[in-house]
């Protein structure tokens, strides 16, 4: 089981794998149209594709990526390629299935949820979205989750209604991971440190740390 080019790569996520083969058994087609968002070079799709015709289940994989340089590479490797970044590219709920796996993450928590929502807009009717972009949601296992549209959005309001609540300042910024990837991420960023210089009590804030 792998989804990526080597499968003792500690960040592989072979648990997207488990899922795509747990849905085709739940509802099984013909043939499932996955979408598979910052699908990079799309390699990882083409091993999931392998991986899941060797079990007898077929799949079309369509790759969204916002680097164009990436493009060839993608286009040879999955059934289709649209160059366009997730928040900016209109939903088509046509999918049973949307991957989104490696992007999320790196975004502070707000915009990460409103991700996850986007990602929930491609989904058909009984479409499903795997997503590590909620690793903290309760069900999540190895780091991503499962859940059709409805649930999904539900899950990702929820903890961003979490997330705003919560106003305490890190005690020990130093040791916290949370807060120092946020600073780093504000940092390489222009317009969120445009925001921190012009809300200073903000540029402090560890969500996870101290709540309110």
């Amino acid at each position: 089981m792998r989804y990526c080019d080597n499968p003792d790569d500690p960040d592989n996520d072979a648990v997207i794998s488990m899922y795509v083969l747990l849905y085709s058994l739940i509802r099984p087609k013909r043939r499932l149209s996955v979408l598979d968002v910052g699908c990079s070079t799309g390699s990882p799709a083409r091993h999931l594709k392998g991986y899941l015709r060797a079990l007898g289940v077929e799949c079309s994989v369509v790759g969204m990526d916002a680097s164009k340089w990436v493009m060839a590479d993608a286009e040879s490797n999955l059934d289709g390629f649209r160059l366009g970044d997730l928040f900016n590219t209109p939903a088509e709920p046509t999918y049973d299935i949307v991957i989104c796996s490696r992007l999320l993450r790196f975004l502070d928590p707000p915009r990460r949820y409103d991700g996850v929502s986007k990602c929930a807009g491609f989904c058909n009717r009984w479409g499903v979205v795997i997503t590590d972009g909620i690793p903290d949601s309760r069900y999540a296992i190895g780091g991503h989750v499962m859940l059709p549209r409805a649930a999904l959005r539900g899950e990702a309001a929820r903890l961003r209604e979490e997330w705003s609540g919560k106003t305490g300042v890190c005690k020990m910024p130093i040791r916290c991971w949370t807060y120092l990837k946020i600073q780093f991420t504000r940092l390489i960023s222009p317009a969120t440190l445009l925001y921190a210089r012009h809300d200073r009590k903000a540029r402090f804030r560890c969500p996870y740390c101290h709540g309110s």
